[in-house]
This record gives structure tokens, sequence and C-alpha cells, in this order.
């Protein structure tokens, strides 16, 4: 969403390389300098995923984002990037958070509260974790081992400003209906907008088959796609430690649902779709 905001207004082009926005990103596969924005939003750009998002040793500075996306120079592509091959890949998210920043002149984070989170009226949300309050955050809970058999409450909370894009939003099933209101609403939350009609449209074009799972079927510009029981579905999930999590659309009839799990082991997508059925 914050990558079409500034498509808009002419600072992304989606076609342009990374390195255009990012000069000092780099692999050490030469073909990273083939990577454009575009293969990075539809995860086809032959990036790898991370295995360590650091949970335990977070950093918490203005300059984790950047140092984080200098730090993966030693990486290898999985294949040529556009081939129409998917893999989905944190990384590039990370990267693309960057390019947010840089283009927009702030950092990721105040770019999201202001041009998305306060324009949808979130005002609780936050990709800041020391700003939330601290009262509402639900405890993450992972599945103990041995004598501990059973749900536990982590040791850690999946925060780090390294991997802001990918995973920090702090969010409530309720303000989280305000994003999806907007895009049943063509881009507009009341009469703010936030999106153009366009814009939807392009992130909705499908570029590659993705997991083949119900409406997971196809890739568009960060949205998953496919369909269910008849209609067109347009979604995103995803999980980090203790915590799982939903968003599904269905343009057609105006339903979304959204749904939030504090524990990462249990079986989100009966419940979501028994949600859906009943809608």
């Amino acid at each position: 969403t914050a990558v079409m905001q500034l498509v808009e207004r002419g600072q992304i082009k989606l076609d342009e390389k990374v390195t255009a926005y990012l000069p000092y990103f780099k692999l050490e596969d030469t073909r990273y300098r083939d990577i454009t924005i575009r293969h990075m939003l539809t995860h086809t750009s032959g990036m790898p995923d991370e295995d360590d998002y650091e949970w335990d040793r977070p950093q918490l500075d203005a300059g984790a984002l950047e140092r984080y996306v200098r730090s993966v120079s030693n990486r290898e592509l999985l294949w040529e990037p556009g081939q129409g091959t998917y893999a989905y890949s944190n990384i590039a998210f990370e990267i693309l958070g960057d390019v947010i920043a840089k283009v927009s002149g702030v950092s990721f984070e105040q770019y999201m509260q202001e041009h998305i989170l306060d324009v949808l009226g979130m005002e609780r949300s936050t990709y800041t974790m020391p700003d939330a309050d601290q009262g509402l955050l639900a405890a993450p809970h992972i599945m103990g081992m041995g004598s501990s058999f059973g749900a536990k409450v982590s040791r850690i909370y999946p925060y780090n400003r390294a991997h802001g894009p990918s995973s920090t939003l702090l969010t409530s099933a309720a303000e989280s209906c305000s994003y999806a209101a907007a895009y049943l609403n063509g881009g507009k939350w009341g009469t703010a907008p936030v999106l153009q009609p366009s814009s939807i449209e392009e992130l909705w074009q499908s570029h590659a088959p993705a997991d083949d799972f119900g409406y997971y079927r196809n890739i568009g510009l960060g949205w998953f796609m496919g369909p269910y029981k008849g209609l067109e579905a347009k979604a995103h999930g995803g999980s980090d430690t203790g915590f799982r999590s939903n968003l599904v659309v269905l343009p057609e009839p105006g339903i979304a649902v959204t749904l939030m799990f504090n524990t990462d082991y249990l079986g989100l997508h009966q419940v979501n779709n028994a949600i859906l059925d009943v809608l």
C-alpha cells in the first residue's frame, strides 16, 4: 500500500531497479542488479528468505533497517529475477521498507504511521513497539516441550526494527478492519483517500502462481489471490514467534475477515474459513 502511494506521487516506478533507490543494496550474486520493485513486491525476485530475525537480540535504533539491507550482501539469489517463479522473501520486504524510507525522507515507521495508520483512524496501531500501549500487547504463546508441554508464554517478543517492514505492525482486530474496509471502499476510509482505485486494481493483478492453497493460489503486488467457494478472494496471512494472523477480502460481496491468534501452533485457517462461511 505504501509503495503504491509513492507510485501515485511519481516517487517510485514499479519497473525501476531497486538499486536506483538504494545504491548500497547488493548481493554476492551479481544478478541482483536486475531486480525491480515489482519483482520484490511479487516475490519473483529470486531473493532468499530470512531464517533468523534476531528477536532475542533486537536492534531498536533508527539505523537498524539500513544496516540490515547492507548486511545481506553475502546472499545468493535462488534464480534469475523476474522469470515468474515465486518464493516468499521477507528480506525483499525489508528492502522495500528501506526504499519507502529513503524515497519519503522519513523512517519507515513514521511513513506508515502518517500516511496509512493515521489516515485510517488506527489510533492505537503502531510499527514502533515502545510507542504502543503496553497494556494492550497480547502475550505470544508457543508450544512447550518436555515437562512444560502445552502452551507457554514465549520468553521473547517478536520486535526488531531491522524487520519492521515484514513483521512489526502492532494492531488490533478492530483497527485492522479499517484497513480492509478501505480496500472494499475503492481505497477510501470515509472521505480520506488511501489509494486510487486504479492502484488497487494494479495490486490485485496476478503475476505468478503461488502456494496453490485456496485463496493463496496466485501472487499479486503483496496480495495473494484465488477462489473461495465461487468468489474471488484477496488475502495475506503470516506468523512470527507466538503469533499468527490472516486477512481475507471478498470484494464482490463486500466481506472481509481479519483474524489474529496470540499462539503460533493452532489451525488459524479453519477458524478463518468458518467465519467466512457464516458471513
